[in-house]
């Protein structure tokens, strides 16, 4: 082959020419040969664009002359320059050249630009058999693309190791046409699943080439070819189309699995993607339902209307759309503002470190909780591990993609896992109610129908679950980390483990937790219920979300919680109410300060004021006229005359007054009953509450009961306990004391409720005979009612005789213990 001189005359005077003059000589190089070490150096000037911006227009064309100056200047008589675009070049240059033009270049660059913002990058191919001077620039540039910017030298020289890539580049743009024809495009099918029930809800279709030539071909070598030589349209609607046939293989084989595809901003521009879209459901008989569009958040950021309104056209006509990739940008939240989505896929960097780095924890809980409240569903593409799903869960992100949950697979692997696991994985008929579960906000408890201001109200630190009702059993679908840490306190180590207890026993809290569900559900409205466990004295309030013919899903929120010493006495007072009322006939409180009264209790319509509500101290001489028996009214009224009720109870060492007065029964008949005054103090206010109930006898009454909101059950119960002469205890269904009134814990000695709570008659051991004690209490818990049933104890080592009543305490239908209270009928020995 003849050789050509590195500087001869056959080369254009150094300046700056076309490319067509550039290609021309080059060509004509390697027709006559060349010189081994020359080729073709592509250099490109960054940053140029916001140089111009900061400084101006007229600094930025100076810029570009002097880099244009040094350049010509810089590269040795003989070899040509040309403008290549914008501020790239091509140089025709010995390869031992290019080290000092770079330098040059690098130094004009400093000296000229104060901030250093400006940089100058490089890459070269030499000439070779076989590649024409078109081919030599696309080396180069290839090169230069794959330059690391980051190091000192700044060029990039294509050699033999980047000639299969190259080449494979090359063939992507050049046979895609062919490839679609020969069926070396497929369609690969990756598995989404569901976050709070590992099933498969849907599939994201992918595109691969398997090309005869170079084998699999992955998308990341030939989709941004094919949008940069602007065919990747072709691509996308061959692909959605082999889509909508394996969809329709499935269908037929009887599973339907939504799938959706990734569309590319080129699609809206270089075809009608919608109508193509279209074409290829009507032919195979997808519905819109069925499948979901794509677009990566950076697409449609400063996008143009065409783009916009192309994605609106989705959505108008009922398809989903995703918006892709979000996190991996800073436009991600201007994406979010402007645009409508109905999922955000979240990226993979967002959940990478989310089991070493607390900080991407919060980052990635904040994500799901934003676009949740936005009124979006989340997706998170990436997960490979367990913990990456649990965490996933905890913050109540919907769906996950990854290879934990599924590889992308061909079209033979997708049809053997549906004929394989299409009944575990298939969702049919679920998706409504599953995405109205995954609307909710499990870091704030939030709802996606709540709208305005309060949606951006942040309340991270509620613990808020998700509980569903199938088959009469309860599940756990999901809870968030303030959930767990309120469990882990009263002694559980997850919600699953207390789901799984209520499920599992027919016990009072099973049945208060189902009934408020219906209620919930039936009313459309929160329903509350109570517990206690572990010292822990709590409310959840239950919500309906969605429901099936066979499900229910509920959301739990923890709306109350407390630790007390005294809660079980609390609760245990709660529960023994209905029935501690039924041992008076009436129950008033007085305020001191307004003068007035208002019934709390009346359990028949004889004792009624003429106006209940409100009556004046002055007319309680109404009730005493109606009501008194003649010879005790003075008595009467002096015991009502509240001016002087503390002297009278200090006198008597008590914290009430009681007095037995008669009381009409009947037209002429009147019977003993115990009147009852206790000072109190509610809200900083003094009061006085007053009972009334027969002397002797036990009758039993129907009531209703009215209750000033001032005063909680407690509060009334606690003052109706200790202010009456009876002995009152209550226990549950296992016969193991729950409470006693004060009178109780007094006739018998103890210091405290500790020293009987949770024991029975037995273990106590203060009956001579507790045999029929012990079948009272059990024809009690079989729903009879005991009363004056005679018996003795040891009351402080004394024996007495004693008269006890119990009837058995009912919730929901459900008896779950018993309330006993007895009279001192004297002693043993007097019998």
């Amino acid at each position: 082959m003849p050789a050509i001189l590195r500087r001869s005359s056959d080369f254009t005077p150094a300046g700056v020419s076309s490319r067509d003059a550039f290609f021309n000589h080059i060509d004509k190089l390697l027709e006559r040969g060349y010189v081994p070490g020359v080729g073709v150096l592509m250099v490109r000037l960054y940053n140029m664009s916001n140089y111009s911006l900061r400084e101006g227009i007229q600094a930025g064309d100076e810029m570009v002359s002097l880099f244009i100056k040094t350049l010509v200047e810089g590269v040795a008589r003989g070899n040509m320059v040309a403008r290549e675009s914008g501020v790239a070049f091509v140089v025709l240059i010995d390869r031992d050249d290019i080290e000092a033009l770079m330098v040059k270049l690098r130094s004009t660059l400093r000296k000229a630009d104060a901030t250093a913002s400006l940089s100058v990058h490089a890459g070269f191919c030499s000439l070779r058999d076989g590649v024409d001077a078109r081919g030599l620039v696309d080396r180069a540039r290839y090169a230069l693309e794959r330059e690391d910017a980051g190091t000192e030298a700044a060029v990039c020289y294509f050699d033999e190791n980047m000639c299969l890539a190259f080449d494979k580049r090359r063939y992507v743009i050049d046979n895609l046409d062919d490839a679609i024809r020969r069926g070396e495009i497929e369609a690969y099918a990756q598995p989404i699943v569901r976050v709070i029930t590992g099933r498969i809800c849907e599939v994201e279709v992918l595109a691969r080439w398997r090309s005869e030539r170079f084998g699999m071909i992955m998308p990341s070598e030939f989709v941004p070819q094919l949008e940069q030589s602007r065919q990747v349209h072709k691509l996308d609607s061959t692909v959605f189309g082999l889509a909508c046939k394996q969809w329709r293989e499935a269908k037929d084989m009887g599973v339907e699995v939504p799938f959706g595809i990734n569309l590319s901003r080129l699609d809206f521009e270089l075809c009608d993607i919608y109508q193509v879209i279209c074409d290829a459901m009507a032919v195979y008989g997808v519905p819109v339902e069925d499948v979901h569009i794509e677009v990566t958040e950076s697409a449609l950021i400063g996008s143009e209307d065409y783009l916009r309104n192309g994605i609106k056209r989705f959505r108008d006509a009922g398809f989903t759309v995703y918006m892709d990739d979000f996190g991996t940008g800073y436009s991600s939240l201007e994406g979010l503002r402007d645009s409508n989505y109905d999922v955000v896929k979240l990226d993979k960097s967002l959940i990478d470190q989310v089991e070493t780095n607390e900080r991407s924890r919060v980052i990635t809980a904040d994500a799901v909780s934003m676009v949740k409240r936005l009124g979006m569903q989340t997706l998170c593409e990436g997960v490979e591990t367990l913990e990456q799903l649990r965490f996933l869960r905890m913050v109540g992100c919907e769906k996950a993609q990854g290879y934990l949950t599924g590889k992308p697979m061909d079209h033979d692997g997708v049809m053997e896992w549906l004929a394989q696991e299409a009944e575990r994985y298939t969702e049919s008929g679920l998706n409504r109610y599953l995405n109205k579960v995954g609307q909710v906000n499990l870091i704030d408890g939030t709802r996606a129908d709540v709208q305005g201001v309060e949606a951006a109200v942040f309340l991270g630190s509620t613990p808020v679950a998700i509980a569903e009702i199938m088959d009469d059993h309860i599940f756990c679908l999901a809870a968030n980390a303030a959930f767990d840490d309120l469990l882990h306190r009263i002694g559980y180590n997850s919600f699953e483990e207390v789901v799984g207890k209520i499920s599992a026993e027919r016990g009072e809290m099973r049945k208060r937790f189902v009934l408020a569900a219906e209620l919930s559900k039936k009313t459309k409205s929160k329903r509350g219920v109570d517990f206690i466990s572990g010292g822990i004295f709590g409310t959840v309030e239950i919500e309906h979300i969605a429901s099936t013919v066979e499900r229910s899903a509920f959301l739990i929120r923890a709306t109350a919680i407390s630790s007390c010493e005294a809660i079980e006495r609390e609760r245990s007072l709660e529960l023994a109410s209905p029935f501690l009322y039924s041992l008076y006939k009436r129950i008033d409180l007085f305020d001191l300060a307004q003068g007035t009264s208002q019934n709390l209790y009346l359990s028949t319509p004889l004792l009624r004021s003429h106006r209940m509500a409100g009556i004046t101290l002055a007319e309680v001489r109404e009730f005493c006229d109606r009501n008194l028996h003649p010879a005790d009214r003075s008595r009467f009224l002096s015991f009502y005359d509240l001016s002087t009720l503390d002297a009278r109870v200090k006198e008597r060492g008590t914290n009430y007054d009681v007095i037995k007065l008669r009381v009409r029964v009947s037209h002429d008949t009147y019977a003993d009953h115990v009147f009852t005054l206790i000072p109190m103090m509610v809200q900083g206010r003094g009061q006085v509450l007053s009972t009334l109930r027969v002397a002797e006898a036990d009758t039993e009454n129907s009531h209703q009961i009215s209750g000033d909101a001032r005063i909680s059950d407690a509060v009334l119960l606690k003052a109706v306990l200790e202010g009456t002469d009876r002995y009152v205890f209550w226990k549950d269904d296992k016969r193991r004391f729950l409470g006693a009134n004060q009178a109780f814990l007094d006739y018998y000695g103890f210091k405290s409720l500790s020293e009987i709570l949770g024991k029975t008659d037995e273990e106590v051991g203060w009956h001579v005979d507790s045999l029929p004690f012990r079948e009272d209490e059990l024809r009690v818990l079989n729903g009879d009612v005991v009363l004056r049933s005679r018996g003795t104890c040891y009351d402080r080592n004394e024996l007495r005789k004693i008269e006890a009543n119990k009837r058995p305490i009912e919730v929901a239908g459900e008896i779950v213990g018993l309330l006993g209270y007895f009279r001192d009928m004297g002693p043993a020995e007097d019998e």
